[in-house]
């Protein structure tokens, strides 16, 4: 009778059906390695062009951050709920509050919310942008000198969690203009060098320039 060694209480093998077993376990575990390393990393340039070249100005340090660490009583710390456009958003505050937030210093590109949808040249590209970097997550406003404008959106510079100034962004990459609007002019000077970056780039509003 051939030998059999038992394996825990219920389970009995045959030195050969071991030998099987193992033999099975290396070939799947080689097959699972093989199935691995044919999967294609992801193409990045698949992804949109403002995206790409975002992820430029972020790698070659073009991008602004936060002068001051996280959190800090001068920062109000939100949750994104929806993108309304490149320039504006909509928040839950701590308390449970939602409002409308409106970038301070940019302007981008309108949205045609008719049936038309005319839309100005690349208002869907600043959305998406602004989406790309803001939508469903947790952000960081800082007022400046208005707390609110006359349709009640908070005004305000954003701070993604990592640190990274949205509004800069947006007009670096071309996709807002400079909109000056005393007294709120604290990075005035930032966003004007910003856009004549962007201009001698001539990046997306700023082609024809």
């Amino acid at each position: 009778m051939s030998q059999e060694i038992s394996i825990g209480k219920f389970i009995t093998l045959r030195p050969l059906k071991i030998l099987e077993f193992l033999a099975f376990i290396v070939f799947a575990v080689y097959l699972i390695s093989s199935a691995n390393s044919n999967i294609a990393p992801p193409d990045i340039s698949q992804q949109p062009a403002y995206v790409r070249e975002y992820e430029t100005l972020q790698k070659t340090f073009q991008v602004k951050y936060a002068k001051e660490p996280f959190p800090s009583e001068q920062y109000e710390k939100v949750v994104v709920t929806r993108i309304v456009d490149g320039d504006t958003i909509r928040v839950t505050r701590a308390n449970g509050d939602e409002a409308a937030v409106r970038y301070i210093g940019i302007d981008t590109p309108e949205i045609d919310r008719s049936e038309a949808q005319n839309h100005d040249p690349f208002a869907l590209e600043a959305q998406r942008l602004n989406e790309y970097l803001v939508s469903d997550k947790t952000v960081y406003l800082l007022a400046d000198s208005q707390d609110t404008d006359k349709y009640g959106r908070l005004l305000r510079y954003v701070y993604t969690e990592d640190g990274i100034f949205v509004n800069h962004a947006l007009i670096r990459l071309g996709l807002a203009q400079l909109l000056t609007i005393p007294p709120n002019v604290a990075y005035q000077p930032d966003f004007y060098e910003a856009q004549q970056q962007a201009i001698s780039e001539r990046l997306y509003l700023f082609q024809s320039y």
